[in-house]
């Protein structure tokens, strides 16, 4: 059994949101990005469904782009610590992508990435405006992939669950683009741990 990834079964399919079909992927982002969406981009299935289990989710609704023909988005954590936040993940593209979970080596550096200094998080990227905006509390660990080992790895065909405060990376190998979105889910108003997601979906989750 892993600490990263379960596959989870909901009673009904996500649709790719439209705005990915429109979205014009800003020139700077080669090989991948990450950028805010706005709730009504979220189908309200997924929060309603998630208040059956007296979860909730943060504000902030992500989505993720990875390029086709070896694109990614780089080593990095969700949070400024290494933690086994919990996030909600739904991917469209093709089936020979990956998301991929590291450890960092003994003698590894970390970078905190602030905005203006580059990284998989250094830009918030609004799609609906497309203004760039820069927010000081975004920050993340982030490693370069040769001062890593490499975990796990999983091809992530189906609604997921992971652990989101662990070290890991995209890599898309196919020739589609590679969408994602992504909740933050939380319970009590805190963020919810990858041991406490085992339990209470264990029922309809599985690797």
């Amino acid at each position: 059994m892993n600490n990263f990834h379960r596959f989870i079964n909901l009673p009904f399919t996500i649709d790719k949101p439209k705005i990915f079909d429109t979205l014009q992927v800003p020139i700077w982002s080669t090989g991948g990005m990450t950028f805010e969406l706005d709730k009504q981009h979220v189908d309200t299935r997924i929060l309603e469904w998630l208040d059956n289990f007296n979860i909730s989710t943060s504000q902030f609704f992500e989505g993720t782009y990875t390029a086709p023909n070896k694109g990614s988005i780089g080593i990095h954590s969700d949070t400024d610590t290494l933690t086994d936040m919990t996030k909600l993940l739904f991917i469209w593209g093709p089936k020979n992508s990956f998301t991929r979970w590291w450890e960092p080596k003994i003698d590894a550096i970390s970078h905190k990435m602030r905005p203006d200094q580059g990284g998989p998080h250094a830009e918030i990227f609004n799609p609906d405006t497309y203004v760039y905006e820069f927010d000081d509390a975004d920050r993340a660990l982030c490693y370069e992939e040769k001062d890593c080992n490499l975990l796990y790895e999983k091809v992530l065909s189906k609604p997921s669950i992971i652990n989101a405060g662990r070290l890991h990376s995209t890599f898309n190998d196919g020739s589609e683009d590679r969408w994602g979105l992504t909740l933050t889910l939380m319970k009590n108003n805190k963020r919810l741990q990858f041991f406490e997601a085992l339990e209470i979906f264990k029922d309809i989750i599985h690797e």
